[in-house]
């Protein structure tokens, strides 16, 4: 059989697209608008502003917006890093302090705490 190209309206996309959500079978929904199934699938994707799978169909300015929340959690990741080590290094100086106090026979500045 071969292909057929053929150019919808976007009034034809959002209601096949509206359809679809409303229907039970996409499989029945395509033989009766004589459109492949996964052309509906890539309708309701662009029409909810999902990403294109194909690379060459990706939107620039949703690349954008992504570039600037992965540049805003990679800060929030180093700041995030660097309490971690603050606290790793307090922590280690408190179980130094406990463990010189032990050796030196004194009673401990600091609780030992339950686990």
């Amino acid at each position: 059989m071969a292909r057929r190209y053929r150019k919808y309206t976007l009034t034809f996309k959002k209601q096949a697209v509206a359809r679809m959500k409303m229907c039970d079978s996409t499989k029945t929904l395509a033989k009766e608008l004589d459109i492949q199934r996964r052309l509906l699938y890539r309708w309701r994707d662009e029409l909810e502003g999902r990403l294109p799978r194909d690379p060459e169909e990706v939107n620039p300015a949703v690349v954008g917006q992504l570039r600037q929340e992965i540049v805003r959690l990679k800060g929030a990741l180093a700041d995030e890093a660097v309490k971690a080590r603050f606290f790793s290094d307090a922590l280690q100086r408190v179980e130094a302090r406990r463990r010189s106090s032990k050796e030196s026979g004194a009673t401990p500045s600091t609780t030992k705490s339950e686990q």
